[in-house]
């Protein structure tokens, strides 16, 4: 049997950061609005077929850590290096809630994620404790010691009856724990595809190599094509769900929107 071919790219467009700073965070609200990040605290929602900025979101004055939204794409939230956590409402670029953990463990705002409709927000401090957060009420809701043998890379959060966290860890294996109670994390399937990789592929992964970007296969770890274009190292790469799309950004604060053409 002859291997599938990978997608021809093309890049559509160049953008800029507002401040040129590198861009460390991209993330797809859905398949024509994304959110960029720099090292200065820049968070930026793009239209990226029209390739135009189309907001700011000010507040953050450190590098921004992470990014997440709700289902929808109208609730984001993000984390910054000085320990500060916002949630924006997308449409009219506000922000929200502000927590301010910059006198505490800076430790605990890691990996970042939303449920569904953006009430309830989850982060951890890398694999001791998992910290849930109720967004509505602007206050830390519960912590879960985890005790888990692998560092954690990345985070599911589960509202409602069946509350549950899913954490991905460094051998890509997935584990659950009840947001309620005290029963430890066990081995788990991942969660669905659309709550595990939300705002991004689940079946492609963006891997950085100096100034250019790798689409690779999670599952098998194959390499499908690899994109050059960048004159600056590349720090941050996001694929849509439907992988047809891929946004990179760069040490310069250039922003590049690739199509992908499937066989």
């Amino acid at each position: 049997m002859s291997e599938t071919r990978g997608p021809a790219y093309r890049c559509l467009r160049g953008m800029l950061s507002r401040d040129r700073r590198p861009v460390v965070g991209l993330y797809f609200l859905d398949g024509t609005r994304a959110l960029s990040a720099t090292t200065r605290g820049a968070l930026q929602l793009w239209d990226t077929e029209a390739g135009a900025c189309a907001g700011e979101l000010v507040g953050h004055r450190g590098r921004i850590t992470a990014i997440a939204a709700s289902a929808s794409g109208e609730v984001a939230a993000s984390v910054d290096e000085r320990g500060h956590l916002r949630v924006w409402d997308v449409a009219s670029l506000r922000c929200a809630l502000h927590l301010d953990y910059s006198d505490h463990d800076r430790n605990i705002l890691q990996h970042l994620s939303l449920c569904d409709d953006g009430s309830c927000g989850l982060t951890t401090d890398g694999g001791a404790a998992a910290f849930v957060w109720d967004l509505r009420r602007g206050r830390l809701g519960q912590k879960l010691e985890l005790g888990l043998p692998g560092r954690v890379m990345g985070t599911a959060l589960v509202c409602g009856d069946e509350g549950r966290v899913h954490l991905r860890l460094d051998d890509e294996s997935w584990v659950a724990a009840p947001t309620e109670g005290q029963a430890p994390p066990s081995p788990a399937p991942p969660p669905a595809a659309d709550l595990a990789f939300r705002g991004r592929s689940p079946r492609y992964r963006a891997w950085l190599v100096d100034e250019q970007v790798v689409l690779r296969e999670r599952a098998s770890g194959r390499d499908v094509v690899t994109l050059e274009g960048h004159d600056q190292p590349v720090l941050s790469a996001t694929v849509t769900r439907d992988a047809r799309r891929l946004l990179s950004g760069d040490a310069g604060g250039t922003i590049c929107l690739w199509a992908l053409d499937w066989p």
